[in-house]
């Protein structure tokens, strides 16, 4: 079965097991229903939490006006902040609530009034292939461990349930006990490159916690030969030094140092730092129509990174306003970010010396002459950035078992 056939009928068969329960349960209205589709995250495609959000309204609304009115509330990490917040308001009296969320509700934050969780055991991981040098994002089942932490989401504040959508057995005998550590699903290139620099070149005899797999070893090494980092012996290069002091995978931070030599730092930065905020649009559901209309006019037809671009230079064109992002559907909270990457970004090339001389001064072009992002105060010999951004700091940030038969199961 295709994955994406798979999706949907776990979908169908969550908010129909969410409907049931709705139903079970209308008799209580002072109680709080919360169902969890879990481990979306900043990877998923929103429009199945909207879809679950809007199919929950109809089957509401079919049964009739003699039912208490449910609040159903979204929440994710593309969601705008003021949204977010309203699933922390309490429901007015008589009614009841309904929070539709990824895994930012599982270990992230607590609900106060949850008293019911419904968990359809499965979660979204980025798991990378060291073979094909592909990352995909993989619908698996979660381990025991991730399932008693969503069972403990309900009944904070008061008696609770879990409704887990898979039966005991498969919980006991399929579901790993422990999630699959990070290390040993992900791309090991930025990881491999800080080894290096730590002067450790036996990586495949290393004493891990946990063992990666020598083939993602061998493939990150590749991959770092390839960008000039390690030497033929696998040592590090003087290259692969400077890339080390970025806290970017190894692609990103030698194209920003290449892009000192191209005269393109600028908005080499600037495509970066875009990069690692995530998704900056935000398209409601009841005004789709218009936010990508309002998405279009940023379009560049050589590719995303021009498009994120000219998304934050129209941003910087109206001084980093946060009303500007509202108008246009763009998530400010996400702009934020990448602005403090940026800033971060420039005061690492700073420190490691990477800004020379013939980077602070002035270039000659086919345009006249151009100023690069950072400019040389001759009276104090600092370097200042020239694009007026404020200060920030930047904190850097599986394998599928067999799917199994999803059953009502209350733990």
């Amino acid at each position: 079965m295709e994955k994406e056939e798979l999706s949907k009928l776990n979908h169908l068969s969550l908010v129909s097991n969410v409907c049931n329960e709705l139903e079970t349960h209308l008799g209580s209205a002072e109680k709080v229903l919360a169902e969890f589709i879990i481990d979306l995250g900043r990877h998923s495609d929103t429009e199945e939490i909207d879809s679950a959000c809007q199919s929950l309204y109809e089957r509401m609304k079919g049964l009739g006006k003699n039912v208490p009115e449910l609040i159903i509330l979204p929440v994710y990490s593309a969601l705008p902040s003021e949204m977010q917040s309203r699933i922390f308001d309490p429901p007015p009296p008589g009614k009841r609530k309904v929070v539709v969320a990824t895994n930012i509700a599982e270990a992230s934050l607590t609900i106060d009034g949850i008293y019911y969780v419904v968990d359809p055991g499965f979660a979204k991981q980025n798991v990378y292939n060291p073979k094909q040098g592909l990352e995909s994002l993989v619908i698996t089942p979660i381990s025991q461990a991730s399932a008693k932490q969503r069972a403990g989401r309900a009944g904070r504040t008061g008696p609770g349930k879990c409704y887990r959508l898979y039966t005991e057995s498969a919980y006991r005998n399929e579901m790993p006990p422990t999630s699959i550590p990070e290390i040993q699903r992900i791309n090991l290139g930025m990881t491999t490159l800080t080894m290096k620099a730590m002067g450790i070149n036996d990586l495949l005899s290393f004493d891990f916690m946990d063992p990666p797999q020598p083939q993602a070893l061998i493939s990150a090494m590749e991959q770092l030969y390839s960008l000039g980092a390690l030497d033929e012996e696998g040592l590090l290069t003087k290259l692969g030094r400077k890339m080390a002091e970025f806290p970017l995978e190894p692609p990103l931070s030698k194209m920003l140092l290449a892009s000192v030599d191209l005269g393109c730092s600028d908005e080499i930065l600037t495509m970066i730092a875009m990069i690692q905020t995530g998704n900056i649009f935000y398209r409601p559901r009841e005004k789709q129509a218009q936010a990508d209309q309002k998405r279009a006019k940023f379009f560049q037809p050589e590719g995303d990174h021009l498009t994120l671009l000219a998304v934050y230079e129209a941003w910087k064109a109206k001084n980093f306003s946060g009303p500007w992002c509202f108008e246009n559907f763009i998530q400010s909270r996400s702009l934020r970010r990448a602005q403090d990457v940026r800033k971060q970004l420039l005061s690492i090339m700073d420190k490691c010396g990477e800004c020379g001389e013939e980077f602070h001064e002035d270039k000659e072009s086919n345009h006249g002459r151009i100023l690069l992002p950072w400019s040389k105060e001759r009276s104090t010999g600092r370097l200042q950035d020239t694009s007026g951004e404020s200060t920030g700091v930047y904190t850097p940030e599986q394998r599928a078992v067999p799917e199994t038969t999803r059953l009502g199961y209350i733990s």
